[in-house]
């Protein structure tokens, strides 16, 4: 089951990779029609020899099924798509999931129903991302409830720096073209609803128990982290409390996911432990094991994640219910299968991965891990068992810990100690809070109780995050070598297992490749030398690498915000190994080996760089590349024909009427320009 799944995510992976190719489809069609021949005449000649055609033919069938599965999935604009409508006065839209909070708006997925213009409402289909600004004195729409927008969607965005996180292509996995931003003006109410009951019902029942906690002494941080362990609420945590859970390797307990849903798995499973005693009482005790699980994703608000642990924690039920406990890896794979079916856009989830990972971890290190060491005093065997958890889990998802987050909790062994049984007791206090609520005293009580396991948990996963070297950071690995430690992880399991010798040449093959990756890259890395300027709205940035030694000239906004920094540079410098540069503000003179900044003037690789700022008098040409930066410009924009073939680069910090107004210059004066703000981040120089 496990190769199956895994030749049916790699159908879907080649389905977004090559989505402008048409060939491939008639290809994979020809191929498998190749092999099913080839099949029928083994089947028929009873051939020894082709045996092996029946198992390629199952693997490429779920191969191709994943192809097509990715490819019906994804969102195109048909000819009832609401973009192809060339003129429309309003658009008719449904809200798909209810609204999450922002810094200054609310935003959901709405799915439009139809297009408004002058002969009515005309049907039309398609999603779209709705941002509505924050007001204090209109109602907001709910899951479900219609709406009627004034303003049309525009088509999402590429980012424009390199390694910055693509939201163009994470929404489109999800059927999502376009966005809309509205103002209190630009959208209105329609009075009715069309939705799925069920989900109406969790998401009500869910907005009604974070009041439970919020009325029952639950504050601050402490609610915060409580609605987001027990319910998967997750808005309300802060910056702060998500950096130190993330340092101290516990972010997993704020998710709701396997974790929680195992819990309450264990919980009730002992409890009701009785019933296997009676005759078909396993029957009975997983029909109940799992009206529990089930209940619990419903009263969290049925989001992705806990749906996805929910069916995971149901596959092992079954398997327990048909005396299977054996096939526990094959369960999960199947558990795998069904959501890619349903959703082949769940592979890309970092949840979905990340959850699968830890648990097929756990399945396949945890036992071997215990193994090593045995202790006679039951403390210290709890602690050893609860580490090699740990162990396990961490063992399985660092690959793609690495490869999203290019870091490494350092201490994540230490914080899941007390993790476990501090999540637990939170969980089981928290969940006996939400079902005693309608009595009196006691949900404060256990609201109370509560408050204080989170505060402790609180304190000593800041405590973890504060120790020397938590976060071993700027660790940079790509997808092909995640691939690989992945695989040689999985098949050192298997060695490990079953004793299977013939797996040795294969890990070993798989590390050298993984060796060879990175020893290229690092070849690559120290032959790098040019300059980068960063398209930032409303900033100025330019990066200038020789080797792996690098400068950061940017406006002094940008030098004290981490936060910009992080977002759109970090990913990109992680991978040229140069993640920690030397700043300097974009005003102030700099020299070193490789570059000199004097004044406006920046000499670098043989070239000459000036700064224009628009807001001055424009200089003589004498420069190759000239950056044009500012807002506003105060006077009308003249600058005299280059003598010289030079550029003129249109910094994203112009507002863009001015970065109109210079690009019409440039087109009527001869200048070569390149505009940040529309088409992105402009490299220059050798980036081998």
């Amino acid at each position: 089951m496990l190769r199956v799944v895994l030749m049916f995510a790699a159908g879907i992976s080649l389905a977004w990779s090559i989505t402008g190719s048409p060939a491939l489809p008639l290809l994979a069609l020809l191929i498998t029609a190749l092999l099913f021949a080839a099949s029928f005449l083994h089947l028929r000649l009873k051939s020894y020899s082709l045996r092996w055609l029946t198992g390629l033919l199952i693997h490429l069938i779920f191969f191709i099924s994943g192809f097509w599965a990715a490819r019906i999935a994804m969102p195109a604009a048909t000819t009832g798509h609401f973009s192809r409508f060339g003129h429309a006065d309003a658009y008719l839209v449904r809200l798909t999931e209810p609204l999450s909070e922002r810094r200054s708006s609310y935003r959901a997925i709405a799915e439009v129903k139809g297009v408004i213009d002058s002969s009515g409402v005309v049907p039309a289909s398609g999603r779209v991302l709705i941002y509505l600004r924050k007001s204090s004195d209109k109602a907001l729409p709910g899951y479900g409830d219609h709406i009627v927008i004034q303003r049309k969607p525009e088509q999402v965005p590429p980012p424009l720096n390199p390694g910055q996180f693509d939201f163009r292509k994470h929404l489109a996995r999800k059927g999502v073209l376009h966005q809309v931003f509205l103002a209190d003006e630009q959208w209105r109410p329609v009075g009715y609803y069309s939705g799925n009951p069920l989900f109406r019902m969790a998401y009500a029942t869910r907005d009604y128990l974070v009041d439970v906690m919020r009325n029952n002494g639950l504050k601050g941080d402490e609610f915060a982290v409580a609605s987001a362990i027990l319910l998967g609420y997750d808005e309300m945590l802060s910056h702060e409390l998500r950096k130190g859970y993330t340092g101290a390797g516990a972010m997993h307990v704020l998710c709701v996911s396997g974790l929680h849903v195992g819990i309450i798995y264990l919980l009730f499973s002992v409890l009701l432990n009785f019933l296997n005693r009676f005759r078909r009482g396993k029957l009975i005790r997983g029909g109940l094991l799992l009206l529990i699980i089930w209940f619990y994703a419903f009263i969290t608000g049925l989001s992705p994640s806990v749906m996805r642990s929910a069916l995971m924690i149901s596959f092992l039920i079954f398997g327990e219910m048909a005396r299977r406990r054996g096939q526990a890896l094959n369960t999960l794979a199947a558990a795998a299968l069904i959501i890619l079916i349903i959703d082949p856009a769940s592979l890309f989830s970092i949840g979905f991965q990340l959850s699968f990972a830890a648990v097929a971890g756990i399945l396949l290190f945890q036992k071997p891990l215990v193994g090593l060491i045995t202790f006679r005093n039951k403390v210290a065997n709890y602690f050893w068992e609860a580490t090699t958890v740990a162990l396990a889990a961490q063992l399985s998802t660092t690959p793609l810990v690495l490869y999203y987050f290019h870091q490494f909790p350092f201490y994540f062994w230490l914080s899941n100690l007390f993790l476990t049984p501090l999540s637990f007791l939170i969980i089981l206090t928290g969940m006996f809070m939400l079902l005693s609520s309608p009595l009196p005293f006691l949900p404060s009580l256990l609201g109370w109780i509560s408050s204080g396991l989170i505060y402790a948990m609180n304190a000593m996963i800041l405590w973890v995050e504060s120790l020397p070297m938590a976060v071993l950071k700027h660790l940079y690995i790509n997808w092909f070598e995640s691939v690989t430690l992945m695989l040689s992880a999985l098949l050192i399991a298997f060695w490990i297992r079953k004793q299977l010798n013939k797996v040795l040449i294969p890990v070993l093959l798989l590390i050298f490749l993984t060796t060879s990756s990175m020893s290229l890259r690092y070849i690559r890395n120290l032959r790098q030398d040019g300059f980068l300027v960063y398209a930032l709205s409303g900033h100025t940035a330019l990066s200038f690498v020789h080797g792996n030694k690098h400068v950061l000239l940017a406006d002094s906004a940008v030098m004290q915000d981490a936060g910009l920094r992080e977002f759109n540079m970090l990913k990109f410098w992680n991978a040229r190994a140069i993640s920690q540069p030397l700043m300097s503000d974009l005003q102030a003179s700099f020299q070193n080996e490789f570059m000199i900044k004097e004044g406006p003037y920046i000499a670098f690789s043989g070239k000459l760089l000036r700064l224009c700022d628009v807001s001055e008098p424009m200089p003589n040409a004498d420069a190759d590349i000239y950056l044009i930066h500012g807002w506003q410009a105060r006077r009308r924009f003249n600058l005299e024909p280059p003598g010289r073939k030079s550029l003129m680069l249109l910094d994203a910090s112009l507002s863009r009427r001015v970065a109109r107004q210079v690009s019409d210059f440039a087109a009527d004066n001869a200048w070569q320009y390149y505009d940040l703000g529309s088409q992105g981040a402009f490299f220059d120089g050798s980036w081998k």
